[in-house]
């Protein structure tokens, strides 16, 4: 656009400069139409030239726009569904990490509030355009006086001063806001999230939850205040600036026209250095402000670089894989979480035959649900091995060995989709397994009753024909994808916290018949389920303190096991090893 802009408008005005002096245009000058032509052939050239070059480049510019638009708008869909992957994929141990969360945080932070990628393209675009601009301007204005290009580029040197300074002030301010604004978006999702609205209502925690969102609100606001003040500072300061420089710009070549200071140049050229000039500064400041938002850019992505870097556990490839369990062994297993220095676990030692059904028993926060994972390869442990066939479980291939572990958390969760998808998963659907997987759990007659049986939605988040199933019912659910998985070791941590004892007793007997020949392992505040176990883990502490059968070790009077057992025994009575009654009252 230079050519439209800054060249052809001075050869214009010259023209018409040259005309005025002939004064072929002057007042009362009487000519023919074939005059007119004649001398104003070449302004009409010139204006019909200005035109078509600015229509022509300015096709040619929104071209390039749309066609950035579209790659850039590619990348802006491209980004959620890849952190969404990476979230899926990676080593489960960063996800309980507090500086992983804010880690994944500040990535999302990223692109959701800044656009970081879509910037960075058109960064990187202007820059190439505006190089062009510069290199043409800088050879049209060294024509003129190399001293104004080296005034014009020391005011936009204090003008990029300033635009850094804020640049690297406004990246510090934006990561200071991520760990504020995580908890105000925790406390805002309370507000919004069903499953809290009874425990809200019920126990009057509106004005608490409401507390901590005006509180975090108001330090998010008055930070964002001192950044808009901030900002306030530095426009004053560059509009001072950008008045010196137009000064500057006006008064020299003004000068040169009026032939002082050097030698007399035209209109035309007074009309092309001031076009020259202007534009100079512009583009200058423009190019450097690129760089200046390509570094800002780049630091706001460096958080989702990080988080795109971590290992993967699909990357786990192993050197073997896993068809079957035939025996699990801890040696020596100690373990603590990411940034503590407190043992969770300590020098675990323990082993499982193929078969066996085995309880694990210890008080809350003992560390028995750390070990299940542990074993399902959620955590690697500090210290010490876990094998399965004689092979420390690191060596196995991710895919292959989660496919012969399945576990229902005390902290499952189910998914909006309907009840088949979340038992089955993606893995074809048989039918007759699922039914009958269905009645064995207790939850059959329960599905058959919906609209839509199995294909009914689980809620009404995306679907008014959801249904809502009860604590009892989820957990029986739950069960049941499970079991449809078909592992070789079957892992249940508490599943059925929520059900009654008899149910529960109820669903521990089925499950076990259930599973046949497959390994098992049940954890349990209660002992229903420790009656029908092979052998009893006792873990006390983070240590694991006995292991035996429930017959010996209600013969040791002063173990923990036989205190637990005999606590609930005050109020349930556990007859033949299988049924839990309640005493009456």
């Amino acid at each position: 656009q230079i050519v439209a802009n800054v060249l052809l408008p001075k050869y214009l005005v010259d023209e018409l400069v040259r005309l005025t002096n002939q004064k072929i245009i002057a007042p009362g000058y009487a000519f023919k139409f074939g005059d007119i032509f004649t001398a104003f052939s070449q302004v009409f050239l010139f204006g019909a030239l200005i035109v078509l070059a600015n229509l022509l480049f300015g096709f040619l510019d929104k071209t390039h726009k749309r066609l950035l638009d579209v790659k850039t708008s590619y990348v802006d869909k491209m980004f959620p569904g890849e952190m969404a992957k990476k979230i899926m994929a990676v080593n489960y141990q960063y996800l309980e990490d507090p500086y992983y969360l804010d880690l994944k945080e500040r990535a999302l932070f990223a692109q959701t509030n800044q656009s970081a990628l879509r910037n960075l393209v058109n960064a990187f675009a202007m820059i190439i355009q505006e190089t062009i601009t510069i290199i043409a301007l800088i050879t049209i204005m060294l024509t003129l006086s190399v001293y104004l290009l080296i005034a014009l580029l020391i005011t936009i040197g204090l003008i990029l001063l300033i635009r850094i300074y804020f640049k690297n002030y406004q990246v510090s301010f934006m990561r200071s806001l991520i760990p504020v604004n995580r908890r105000y978006g925790y406390y805002m999702s309370l507000g919004f999230n069903f499953p809290y609205a009874k425990d809200i209502r019920l126990y009057d925690a509106s004005d608490l939850i409401l507390d901590h969102v005006k509180k975090y609100n108001e330090t998010i606001m008055k930070s964002f205040l001192k950044n808009y003040q901030k900002l306030g500072l530095m426009t004053g300061f560059i509009r001072i600036i950008n008045a010196l420089q137009s000064a500057i710009i006006y008064l020299y070549i003004a000068f040169r026209t009026l032939g002082i200071w050097g030698e007399k140049i035209s209109l035309g050229s007074f009309t092309m250095y001031v076009n020259s000039a202007l534009r100079f500064s512009g583009s200058v400041t423009r190019f450097f402000d690129q760089f200046v938002t390509v570094s800002q850019m780049l630091d706001y992505l460096e958080p989702f670089m990080e988080f795109m870097s971590l290992e993967d556990e699909a990357e786990k490839k192993g050197n073997h894989v896993l068809t079957k369990i035939d025996s699990i062994r801890f040696e020596n297993v100690s373990f603590a979480y990411p940034k503590s220095d407190k043992l969770v676990l300590e020098n675990i030692s323990f082993s499982i035959k193929a078969g066996e059904r085995i309880s694990i028993v210890g008080l809350n926060g003992a560390g028995k649900t750390t070990l299940i994972k542990l074993l399902c390869r959620l955590y690697k442990p500090q210290q010490g091995t876990i094998y399965v066939n004689d092979i420390d479980i690191q060596e196995y291939d991710s895919e292959s060995y989660r496919k012969q572990i399945t576990a229902v958390f005390q902290d499952f969760q189910m998914f909006a989709y309907s009840i088949e998808d979340n038992v089955t998963g993606v893995e074809p659907k048989d039918q007759e397994k699922l039914m009958h997987i269905f009645k064995q759990v207790g939850i059959y007659d329960k599905v058959m009753s919906l609209p839509n049986q199995a294909k009914t939605p689980l809620n009404k988040t995306y679907d008014e024909e959801g249904t809502e199933l009860s604590g009892g019912e989820l957990q029986k659910l739950a069960i049941a994808r499970a079991l449809y998985k078909d592992a070789s070791l079957v892992i249940l941590d508490e599943p059925t916290s929520a059900l009654d004892p008899l149910a529960e007793a109820e669903i521990y007997q089925q499950f076990n018949d259930l599973v046949h020949d497959k390994t098992a392992i049940y954890i349990s505040h209660r002992m229903s389920s420790s009656v029908f176990c092979d052998r009893i883990l006792i873990i006390d502490g983070g240590k694991a303190v006995d292991y035996d059968t429930h017959q010996n070790l209600l013969q040791k009077k002063d173990s923990l096991y036989y205190k637990l057992f005999m606590a609930q025994a005050k109020n349930y009575q556990i007859e033949n090893g299988l049924k839990l009654k309640e005493h009456a009252v």
